[in-house]
């Protein structure tokens, strides 16, 4: 029957039929063609996807943790968006939600909205600089009074704004504005003075020792020959001011070593004692000038030398100062939950003056007539160098001064006793 009806068929249908499935050959195989490159730029978007996915998380953690704050801002002049260094810089609480940012700016920080908005309505193809002061803790602060010492970080401080041009044409586009800190690049700029001067001091140090040890043998040889009043006399101003040369020598040298620590634990119930009493022994203080509140238990992670040279430093301007009265001088203790435990050295003297607060800490600073000017500076150095704090604490005290070295504990208990 179907060689009967092939048999039938003109040369006309044949034809037809081959072209047709020809047709349906060719156009499968071109299906298949482009199935297999759909399929290849579906295999090679999703790859850049995976890409731009990393890259876009890559700049997100660039820019969250980049010292420099970063603003993203509408052509309106609305913040549209803020990394966490510009909220810190501009004092912005972290409850703060972003929706919520720019209200929050156009509330505490006007005069750099009323910037920002001026930039956004004339654009220009150069990037634009202002140096700008803002209240570094608008929203949290609160002044008891106008002498009351705000801490460093909640002071006012100077900013530098810097804006990116618009990278398209688009009217719409956002641009980016920078905000630089300008106290820590002071900061980085003093700490790599003192570091070039620390060199050069510790290596000065070093050439003056062996002349000053010949002065004083030279001077101790002289006592035994001159007996008359006046040659003693010149013989004692020779070994004071040798005494006072080689402890600025000494003081030079411990700042130049103030960054190598060797922490180990201290048990502040024994320690400290310790340490008061041997400073008595050895400055002639009465012990019952100086009271020590201490926790039942307490214990630290620290270099024993450095705590030595701290409490030492602190301790003799707080004699230095305070009355002659039983408890003059008192060292307190305070526990924190967040594992932070204070040490404070208060006495009843007159206090620090205004003028003269922001130079405690600087090297060579004193008032003392007879004193080198390194004793803070390096106990604060040493303080850092075993991950501590040292600062002056006496915010609305009326009287006295107050310093006080935060470091972290190694246990706590609750209770305190006095000795």
């Amino acid at each position: 029957v179907c060689l009967r009806a092939f048999s039938q068929q003109t040369d006309a249908a044949f034809f037809q039929a081959g072209s047709l499935g020809a047709a349906m050959i060719g156009v499968s195989l071109v299906l298949n063609g482009l199935a297999r490159r759909v399929g290849q730029q579906e295999r090679m978007v999703l790859a850049k996807n995976v890409e731009l996915q990393a890259q876009i998380e890559m700049n997100r953690l660039v820019i969250r943790d980049m010292p420099q704050g970063v603003l993203v801002m509408s052509p309106r002049g609305e913040v549209k968006a803020a990394n966490p260094a510009a909220r810190l810089m501009l004092g912005a609480s972290r409850s703060t939600a972003e929706d919520q940012f720019d209200r929050w700016m156009r509330e505490f920080q006007p005069s750099l909205v009323t910037l920002l908005a001026d930039w956004a309505k004339n654009p220009g193809r150069e990037p634009r600089v202002q140096e700008l002061i803002v209240d570094a803790a608008p929203a949290t602060r609160q002044i008891v009074s106008m002498n009351a010492t705000l801490p460093l970080a909640a002071r006012p401080r100077m900013i530098r704004v810097r804006s990116i041009p618009a990278l398209t044409n688009e009217r719409e586009a956002p641009f980016v504005v920078y905000l630089e800190d300008l106290r820590e690049v002071e900061a980085q700029a003093v700490q790599l003075k003192l570091a070039s001067m620390g060199r050069l001091s510790a290596s000065i140090a070093h050439e003056i020792r062996n002349p000053l040890a010949a002065i004083g043998h030279a001077s101790a040889l002289l006592s035994e020959e001159h007996r008359e009043p006046a040659g003693v006399r010149l013989i004692r101003i020779i070994d004071d001011n040798v005494r006072r040369l080689d402890r600025i020598v000494n003081d030079i040298l411990a700042v130049s070593r103030s960054a190598r620590a060797n922490p180990e634990q201290i048990d502040l119930t024994v320690g400290l004692p310790a340490v008061v009493d041997d400073f008595a022994r050895a400055h002639g203080v009465r012990r019952e000038r100086i009271t020590i509140d201490v926790p039942e238990a307490a214990a630290v992670m620290f270099d024993r030398t450095h705590f030595t040279q701290i409490l030492d430093n602190l301790l003799s301007n707080a004699v230095r100062h305070a009355s002659e009265q039983d408890g003059a001088i008192e060292i307190v203790m305070d526990a924190a939950p967040t594992g932070e435990l204070s040490i404070s050295v208060i006495d009843d003297g007159p206090g620090v003056p205004e003028s003269l607060r922001s130079q405690l800490f600087e090297p060579f600073f004193t008032t003392f007539r007879k004193g080198t000017g390194l004793g803070l500076y390096l106990a604060r150095e040493l303080a850092i160098a075993n991950h501590a704090t040292l600062f002056l604490d006496d915010a609305g005290r009326l009287s006295g001064a107050c310093f006080t070295l935060r470091i972290a504990t190694t246990s706590h208990k609750a209770g305190v006793k006095t000795l």
